[in-house]
């Protein structure tokens, strides 16, 4: 929590400053504006862990992210944004395998994988600040909290020794949770009504799964009960519409 704690330090300092250019003062052209973006989502923390052992580990890899969002500015600066983000990160059937070896090394290892997926629906403060005399490149802050739905990956083991196979199935499961985002981007103008957005933030969110069925070729069922902290870093490239 320390690092997203001076992640919002840093980015009210940078508005602080800003706040006093004296361009902060000028209309801006296309208060309200729509876009679509689409870039990289790399795991982070708990979440990137590949260990067996740590039963927080998300095993997760770089994935897709695909968001669209709609903001606009009430005061000369200031405002809000609305987000929807669709993200999938692949789960390291690489790494499992390999730890599973190392942990059952008289076992022949294989799997079958899904992966993380992330629907994110957010709203929160979006600031914009001219970094060019000409007002054609622009400076975006956000911080977004709300809800989203993660699916945990189905997980298949299978365990062969002896031309003797045991499978092993964990189903994916799905829970709602709480999640805040924050980031920062560039906007800039191509035309009247279109501008580019590079722009990068962190997402994170814990949610929990309770009685994940796991089912195996013996017959016999159990389930599964965690929580996993999902956080990510998001490098985005999108398109924008200015609406006025």
């Amino acid at each position: 929590m320390t690092k997203q704690f001076l992640l919002l330090l840093t980015l009210s300092a940078i508005q602080t400053g800003l706040s006093q250019d004296k361009n902060a003062g000028m209309p801006l052209m296309g208060k309200t504006y729509l876009s679509v973006g689409a870039g990289s989502s790399i795991p982070m923390s708990d979440f990137a862990l590949t260990d067996i052992n740590n039963p927080s580990a998300g095993f997760a890899k770089s994935g897709l992210n695909v968001e669209i969002s709609a903001a606009s500015l009430i005061s000369k600066t200031m405002g809000f944004v609305l987000m929807y983000r669709n993200q999938n990160n692949p789960l390291d059937q690489g790494s499992l395998i390999s730890q599973t070896t190392t942990k059952y090394p008289n076992i022949t290892w294989g799997a079958s994988v899904t992966n993380w997926k992330t629907n994110a629906f957010m709203a929160g403060y979006y600031s914009s600040y001219p970094l060019s005399a000409a007002r054609k490149v622009f400076l975006d802050l956000k911080f977004l909290i709300g809800g989203v739905k993660i699916a945990s990956p189905s997980i298949t083991l299978t365990g062969t020794q002896n031309n003797f196979s045991v499978t092993e199935t964990q189903a994916s499961s799905s829970a709602f949770a709480f999640a805040f985002c924050v980031g920062a981007g560039l906007k800039f103008d191509i035309s009247h009504m279109l501008f580019l957005l590079l722009h990068v933030d962190y997402l994170q969110a814990t949610p929990s799964y309770t009685d994940v069925p796991i089912t195996g070729t013996t017959g016999q069922a159990s389930s599964a009960t965690f929580t996993q902290k999902v956080s990510t870093l998001n490098l985005n490239i999108g398109l924008g519409v200015k609406l006025d």
